[in-house]
């Protein structure tokens, strides 16, 4: 008996699905692989994450001079996981006082919480990772109130293919408890080719690179009871002064001093 009324569509095979029931359309979409996820990965389940920061400063060494210091970095992510699983990655940021951090994230990914909870100096980030390494999330710190190396830079003319040296890196104490080792690089390409030196180093080891118109400072920075301090100094030989044009009118005696400039880690 049919009270209200009649049917208007009577297809056999509509009715026999109002009789059996209606799929659960969740059970689909859970079979549905993502647009960045073409395929499924079959073996054993790995993730791994990895951070590459980028540390720019500018140090003016005078006090009427405020340094400059802004951070960027990504945060990679690979995910070798089976099936289309869901992963939260927690994130946490030192303030300090500063600004936060401005986040950008992977097309599928979000912020728990929208994009407010990273005003916060922690938050997650939850994501339905593609197969392979992708770029999790991207961040940028306007600006530091930690530089987290800071440099002084002298170098001193004694003719035109003598030179004296002298390099004192400070590392901040938070960058001395946290990396195992930095690297400083010096190059000369303008002068040409170091033909020999006498250079020594607090700390550490260097040595010639780029045939020798390079040099390349390897410093231990995790020092538990060492000094967050160390010097490069000493005298190099060049093996041709530098080109007449550049040269005239220089005097015989030079020195620059300046505070070093940039770094990434």
């Amino acid at each position: 008996a049919i009270p209200f009324g009649s049917p208007v569509n009577t297809n056999y095979h509509l009715l026999r699905m109002v009789r059996q029931g209606f799929p659960n359309k969740e059970d689909e979409t859970t079979l549905r692989s993502p647009a960045w996820k073409p395929y499924l990965y079959k073996g054993k389940s790995k993730l791994s994450l990895s951070i590459v920061e980028t540390v720019n400063c500018t140090l003016y060494g005078k006090p009427e001079y405020e340094d400059e210091c802004f951070i960027s970095g990504n945060v990679y992510c690979c995910a070798d996981l089976p099936g289309i699983p869901e992963i939260c990655v927690p994130m946490s940021f030192q303030n300090n006082g500063g600004p936060p951090p401005e986040i950008s994230v992977h097309n599928c990914a979000h912020v728990v919480g929208g994009i407010k909870a990273t005003k916060d100096e922690s938050f997650k980030i939850s994501c339905t990772p593609p197969t392979g390494p992708f770029v999790l999330c991207r961040y940028r710190r306007a600006a530091s109130q930690i530089v987290p190396v800071r440099g002084f830079y002298q170098i001193k003319e004694m003719s035109p293919v003598e030179f004296r040296l002298l390099l004192q890196i400070q590392f901040h104490p938070l960058v001395g408890s946290t990396f195992w080792s930095c690297q400083v690089r010096l190059p000369f390409h303008h002068r040409g080719v170091i033909k020999s030196h006498d250079l020594k180093c607090t700390g550490g080891s260097f040595s010639l690179t780029d045939q020798g118109q390079s040099i390349l400072w390897n410093l231990n920075v995790r020092r538990p009871r060492g000094s967050l301090e160390a010097n490069l100094l000493g005298e190099l030989i060049f093996d041709s002064p530098k080109p007449a044009d550049s040269a005239e009118n220089a005097p015989s005696t030079r020195m620059i001093t300046s505070p070093v400039a940039g770094g990434s880690g």
